[in-house]
């Protein structure tokens, strides 16, 4: 009995770290397309071809004189208005992925070591991380199949059975913004749509999308939100998202020299 139960933990992790891994990409996602840019030129600014995206980032002032949190908020929206390709290479983008999750893949594993995490908390946890790695790879896998670009066989067959993100699933985010943010596989969409609709009718986040304002703003229909106060708990979310998403590979480095000066089996 012993063995068949600890036979059947391992499949049951397994689905629960994928599971972990959506719905931390999926809420990311959520803060990071609805947070607003602060600086006002930057907001309205925008580009229609990635090549035009990346000399933007390069040159124009708009782009090299904001705060490092609305950079990295216009390279995270501007996606919306350019879905591909991607600004980054596949390699590129895991290696990102990677450095960021490393930071709490360390963190976590030090916890571990020391007792301070359930040894089955750690296991799915551990993994879950493992598989926020991949997030971005998947994600766009799913564009580049919309866009009828070469996807391996394997992954569309992932991709048709959901255990990967589904590119017709994904496509409904790209024309409404206000729904399926996770990125490895969806299976989180319910629980992330449903705190989106919660976040939204308490007026935490705008009740449209930054990117929907944009586009009304430059179609001559309405002006970009400006309001201060919804501007100031939208600029809260900005400095969330930048925490966790940013933050994380500049301190990867850092975090890494002092755990190799502590860890218990150099002691």
């Amino acid at each position: 009995m012993a063995d068949l139960l600890s036979f059947a933990r391992v499949p049951c992790e397994i689905v629960a770290a994928i599971y972990t891994a959506d719905l931390f990409s999926g809420l990311g996602h959520l803060v990071g397309d609805m947070a607003t840019i602060v600086s006002k030129p930057l907001r309205e600014h925008v580009e229609t071809t990635m090549p035009a995206v990346k000399e933007f980032m390069e040159t124009d002032p708009k782009f090299m004189e904001a705060s490092a949190m609305d950079k990295m908020l216009f390279n995270f929206q501007i996606h919306h208005i350019v879905p591909h390709p991607a600004s980054k290479s596949d390699a590129e983008l895991f290696i990102e992925t990677a450095t960021g999750a490393g930071l709490a893949f360390l963190v976590s594993a030090a916890a571990t070591w020391y007792g301070y995490l359930p040894m089955w908390f750690a296991r799915v946890w551990l993994l879950a991380i493992m598989f926020v790695t991949l997030v971005q790879n998947v994600h766009i896998s799913a564009h580049k199949r919309n866009h009828g670009c070469k996807v391996n066989p394997v992954v569309c067959f992932l991709q048709d059975h959901g255990v990967l993100l589904n590119h017709h699933d994904h496509r409904k985010h790209h024309e409404t913004y206000d729904c399926n943010f996770c990125l490895f596989n969806g299976w989180a969409n319910p629980v992330v749509n449903r705190v989106f609709g919660i976040l939204r009718s308490y007026g935490v986040i705008p009740s449209e999308s930054p990117t929907v304002a944009l586009r009304r703003h430059l179609a001559g229909e309405a002006k970009p939100n400006e309001d201060d106060e919804s501007l100031g708990r939208q600029s809260i979310l900005a400095l969330v998202v930048y925490g966790v998403l940013a933050a994380p590979p500049k301190m990867f480095g850092t975090f890494s020299r002092m755990f190799a000066r502590v860890h218990p089996w150099q002691a």
